[in-house]
Parts: structure tokens; C-alpha cells; sequence
């Protein structure tokens, strides 16, 4: 009985804690974060609030949430010495645990100079830059953005967003 209310409580302080999973504290914006084969930096943070207007010529969309649009400003280096491509973008995760993945179409809601993963590859050992807009709910608090290495089911690791 005490082993099974034992393995409740350290499942409830994953669940609470993210980063806990991982053993790692999260980084902080502007700190590598370095896998086997990639590094990963973020750059800046916007919470650019709950309206969002295409900077498109060809979609003049307005989007809204009810909760925060908040754009992620990265760069990724490729550190093996093979061209690796970069499918998948990071996601955020906030302190309960819960994901939220990239919104479609981001590129219309960016200037043009401002590059989305969208499939890109990367050359060895030449950073790039990348912005991945996310509609985080009402109430997510304890933001982090969750990247991985490049080779499929790599490592996670988390920097803390400040939001």
C-alpha cells in the first residue's frame, strides 16, 4: 500500500511539474539548448494578444482567440554533418502538462522576412531562424517550449517562456 500511494505521488508531481519527466530544469531565452545533433535557441517571445491579422497579399484573414497568440522566435543549427530535415516544429506546454501544437497557416499571420519550419532543410552547421505562432487557451499559465532533436523520437527538452 505505501509503494502504490508512493508511485501516486511521484506521478502527481509529473502530471504538476513538467519538466520533472525529463529530470532537467528548463533552460532560459537565449540559452542553447544542445541535443546529439541540433542546437536550439530562442530568440525572443511575443504574446501578441487574441487578435491576429493576416499579413498576407493573398489571405486577408483576422483570427481571434480567447486565449493569447504567442510567437516563438528560434534558430536551429544542424550539428551533424549530413543535410537533416526539419518536419515538425516545437509545441508549448504549460505547467499542467498539456500541449499545444503550432496554428495552420502561421506563415499568413508573419511578416514575409520571418521563415516557418514548414519542412525546411537544414545544412550542416548553418543556423536558421524560424517563428511558430501558437492560440494558447485562457489560463494556460507556466509556458515553455518544448523542442527535440531532429532524429525521429530524439530527446525533448523544455525553456521556460516567462508567460
Amino acid at each position: 500500500m505505501k509503494r502504490l500511494l508512493a508511485a501516486l505521488v511521484v506521478l502527481s508531481a509529473c502530471k504538476s511539474s513538467h519538466h520533472a519527466a525529463t529530470g532537467v530544469a528548463p533552460a532560459r531565452i537565449g540559452d542553447a539548448v544542445k541535443f546529439d545533433d541540433s542546437e536550439w535557441v530562442v530568440l525572443d517571445v511575443n504574446d501578441a494578444g487574441k487578435v491576429l491579422e493576416s499579413t498576407s497579399a493573398i489571405n486577408h484573414e483576422t483570427r481571434k482567440t480567447e486565449g493569447r497568440f504567442v510567437i516563438v522566435h528560434y534558430k536551429v543549427t544542424n550539428s551533424t554533418k549530413d543535410e537533416q530535415m526539419l518536419i515538425t516544429p516545437p509545441k508549448i506546454v504549460d505547467k499542467k502538462g498539456d500541449g499545444v501544437e503550432h496554428i495552420a497557416m502561421e506563415s499568413f499571420f508573419l511578416p514575409p522576412s520571418e521563415k516557418t519550419v514548414a519542412l525546411d532543410t537544414l545544412e550542416p552547421n548553418q543556423p536558421r531562424e524560424y517563428w511558430t505562432v501558437f492560440d494558447v487557451p485562457a489560463g494556460a499559465t507556466g509556458l515553455q517550449c518544448e523542442f527535440h532533436a531532429l532524429a525521429a523520437f530524439g530527446q525533448k527538452r523544455e525553456v521556460d517562456l516567462k508567460l
